[in-house]
């Protein structure tokens, strides 16, 4: 096993037979759910997750419109009402405007991936084969990887992700700020039904 790089006091490690591991907490991420984000901000999430509206980077968390403006679900979609988010992993079978096109982080356990880990090993691309463990219960889960976070941050998953974990799910509320989790990812193996895509 060899240290690639520390991510707040995080080590990510390189195993002999390839995969990329670390011990980090969990942050609790709703993109890509349809109840994700709400105009009056009642959705599972806060406004200011999304950085909706103070920050610019609310652009890369909800679906805009040709004048920049969040776009909402109408009566066809899952969550009429509701912005409609977005993952980085993209079904592109789907029009971008359609909320099937994002990976729902409700019924989806998928991880978070900062750059960096992306950039440092090759291979690791959307759709890889992740997994999470919870080192207190013996609880583990396979999934996806499915989104691309910030730069300085680690340790992130999907709604679906921390409750297969037994680990408090909200996005609002829940998560866990210890260090009892293990992230594990495999440059280059597909996760079932999906496909690799490089972000």
């Amino acid at each position: 096993m060899n240290r690639l790089l520390t991510i707040e006091g995080v080590d990510v490690n390189v195993h002999e037979d390839g995969h990329v591991s670390w011990l980090a907490d969990m942050m609790i991420d709703a993109d890509g759910a349809p109840h994700a984000y709400h105009p009056k901000n009642t959705g599972l999430d806060s406004l200011s997750s999304a950085g909706y509206p103070d920050s610019a980077w609310w652009k890369d968390i909800l679906v805009t419109d040709g004048k920049g403006r969040p776009v909402v679900q109408d009566v066809r979609d899952p969550a009429p009402g509701y912005f409609i988010s977005m993952t980085t992993y993209e079904h592109k079978e789907f029009l971008r405007y359609d909320p099937r096109r994002y990976v729902d982080a409700e019924t989806v356990p998928y991880v978070v991936v900062p750059p960096r880990v992306r950039k440092g090993v090759r291979g690791i691309v959307l759709g890889c084969l992740a997994e999470c463990i919870n080192t207190r219960t013996g609880k583990s889960m396979k999934g996806v990887v499915a989104d691309i976070g910030p730069p300085n941050k680690i340790g992130e998953a999907s709604i679906a992700m921390a409750r297969a974990l037994g680990i408090g799910h909200s996005p609002r509320t829940g998560g866990t700020s210890e260090r009892i989790v293990i992230y594990r990812i495999w440059p280059g193996i597909v996760a079932p039904g999906f496909q690799l895509q490089p972000a």
